[in-house]
């Protein structure tokens, strides 16, 4: 003979139920918009947006890791290359502005890369530690859409980093909707 003394049901989290959508976020003061997971938290700031991912439980712990996040943040950075210079040219005052001003990207390789339907030119790092830096200019601006991997394990958002980087695309900035 046995004897039950607790019975427990599992009622899931309101969250848990939630279905996951594709939402449009579109800033006209940065000039920009990127589709996003409606389960990723949103914080505009005044230079910049930053999406932070759903806390995921480690395997096996059941502990929550802290979450990944996205920012796109527009750089006052004084750029003077435009689209009728050259290639190289664009990339290489990118990258100079990065050395300056990104030290914790100091000795990463970069490369030239594109992003969104447009193919915006972009010049990317992506770091051993985890998570990816683009960085794409628009006239004398640079952008930086960062996702960094807290704490670099394979997980669902950077698939979301991805279709964020592939929806990318600016808007003209106080473009009324």
């Amino acid at each position: 003979m046995f004897e039950i003394r607790r019975l427990s049901v599992y009622e899931p989290d309101e969250d848990e139920n939630e279905e996951v959508k594709t939402e449009e976020y579109k800033n006209e003061e940065l000039g920009f918009s990127v589709n996003y997971q409606s389960n990723w938290d949103l914080e505009e700031l005044s230079d910049s947006v930053k999406w932070t991912a759903p806390e995921m439980p480690e395997s096996g712990t059941g502990e929550a890791l802290e979450p990944d996040f996205v920012v796109i943040a527009q750089i006052a950075a004084g750029l003077t290359k435009t689209t009728e210079s050259t290639q190289d040219e664009r990339a290489t005052e990118i990258r100079d502005y990065v050395r300056i001003h990104y030290s914790n990207l100091l000795g990463i390789e970069s490369e030239v890369g594109a992003v969104g339907p447009d193919q915006q030119f972009a010049i990317v790092y992506k770091p051993t530690t985890g998570g990816e830096h683009y960085f794409i200019p628009r006239g004398a601006d640079l952008y930086e859409f960062s996702y960094y991997d807290v704490a670099d394990k394979e997980r669902e958002s950077e698939q979301d980093f991805a279709e964020m980087l592939s929806s990318f695309g600016f808007v003209a900035i106080g473009e009324s909707t």
